[in-house]
């Protein structure tokens, strides 16, 4: 049984960083955020998610800087389709976020709902590309009506027997998109008291792919 579609603009800020002590700074921070920004941080229990990423064998759907996925979540799954807007004079990214839930981690069954959206490609075309198992630690930053979700990732990308792995922070808007400009001041709060953080442009799936051809090109040396 397929459920109905949810569809929404995603706004958010992402960032790298070279290890998980990264995490620990963070997290002590979350005191001087309440106090000098004003937000309510609570810190939520951790999950494990599996995403697997799906493209054509010419990469059309990387090219176009569009997403297909498919997550898994304890008992739940979902697809979800990606496709870009703009990028914000903020720096932050802005994106239609097309997602519903679904019964089986596949796209079998979905070839309406995909070809709807992303009516560039035959959906027969597609095929599992790249598989990113995330352990993932959320963080609620709530001022008002204004509300953010902060994620901690530990991530490990796996294609073809080939993996790598990586640390980031993502900071998304959960609440109303006439908040968007709260975000700078959160991020231009982080990035001053934590200059370990690099900012990322790039989507999981497409810096999964380039970390994988990295590591290909030691591998190889």
């Amino acid at each position: 049984m397929q459920h109905d579609q949810d569809v929404q603009i995603e706004v958010e800020r992402k960032y790298h960083f070279p290890d998980e002590g990264v995490f620990k700074k963070i997290e002590a921070l979350l005191p001087c955020i309440e106090m000098d920004l004003g937000y309510e941080c609570d810190v939520l229990d951790g999950i494990r998610q599996v995403d697997t990423y799906y493209d054509t064998d010419h990469r059309t759907l990387e090219s176009g800087d569009c997403i297909l996925r498919t997550r898994r979540a304890g008992d739940v799954c979902e697809i979800t389709i990606k496709k870009p807007i703009m990028e914000s004079n903020m720096g932050q990214s802005e994106r239609f976020e097309i997602q519903r839930n679904i019964d089986v981690d596949s796209l079998d069954g979905n070839e309406g709902f995909i070809g709807s959206h992303l009516d560039f490609i035959d959906p027969a075309s597609l095929k599992r590309t790249l598989t990113v198992e995330n352990n993932r630690l959320p963080v609620n930053l709530v001022k008002g009506d204004v509300r953010f979700e902060m994620v901690f990732d530990k991530v490990t990308y796996i294609m073809d027997g080939h993996i790598a792995r990586d640390c980031q922070l993502e900071i998304e808007l959960k609440s109303d998109h006439s908040h968007k400009a709260n975000l700078k001041e959160i991020t231009e709060y982080l990035e001053r008291e934590m200059p370990e953080l690099t900012v990322s442009r790039d989507s999981k799936y497409k810096r999964g792919l380039r970390m994988i051809q990295k590591a290909l090109e030691v591998d190889s040396c």
